[in-house]
């Protein structure tokens, strides 16, 4: 099982294919399964896609993209950051985009900036609960990963329809078509 630290590291190479939607959770949404990662609830399945060609190999998300969002803080098949999810320090809660002037740790920083950030708050009183605290979130292995190797588009149709609960419905010819045409990129 792959931890979040390990989807992060590869989330950016992922697809995002056609059919899917843009990112719509709310704040709300993506700070209440953080709170379930960090309490060990479960956090759902992603369903990813590779599909070979001569290029080489693509990992598709087909289910699980606002997941892998939220809980990486990176949109899947960019790279680019979406949330600023930080600890605050006095607080001792999780808060997304912080006001300036708190005492703020990030839930995800690069080697570097891990420390700088060790030097800024060594002497906080909340420095080891913010980081027994994140290190349980980057640990988690919660988020369950169904891969999809080399299936024909009819074969991910059917597990999509078959696994994917909470999400928006698709009806699976439709579906079906929108992978092919995804394949065939």
């Amino acid at each position: 099982m792959a931890s979040l630290a390990q989807y992060r590291q590869e989330v950016a190479s992922y697809t995002i294919p056609e059919f899917q939607r843009g990112l719509v959770w709310s704040e709300a949404q993506v700070m209440r399964l953080l709170d379930s990662a960090e309490k060990g609830f479960p956090l759902g399945m992603v369903i990813l896609w590779v599909v070979y060609s001569p290029k080489g190999a693509t990992t598709y998300v087909v289910d699980g993209q606002q997941r892998l969002t939220a809980l990486t803080g990176i949109r899947p098949g960019t790279g680019e950051p979406v949330w600023d999810i930080q600890f605050d320090l006095d607080q001792r809660v999780w808060v997304n985009n912080p006001q300036m002037g708190q005492a703020l740790a990030p839930l995800w920083a690069t080697r570097q900036k891990e420390h700088e950030l060790f030097d800024r708050i060594r002497n906080h009183p909340h420095m080891r609960e913010y980081y027994f605290r994140r290190d349980h979130i980057q640990d988690c292995t919660n988020l369950q990963g169904f891969v999809l190797d080399g299936a024909s588009p009819a074969e991910v149709a059917d597990a999509f329809c078959r696994m994917g609960s909470g999400g928006t419905p698709i009806d699976p010819v439709t579906l079906e078509k929108a992978l092919a045409m995804t394949a065939q990129t």
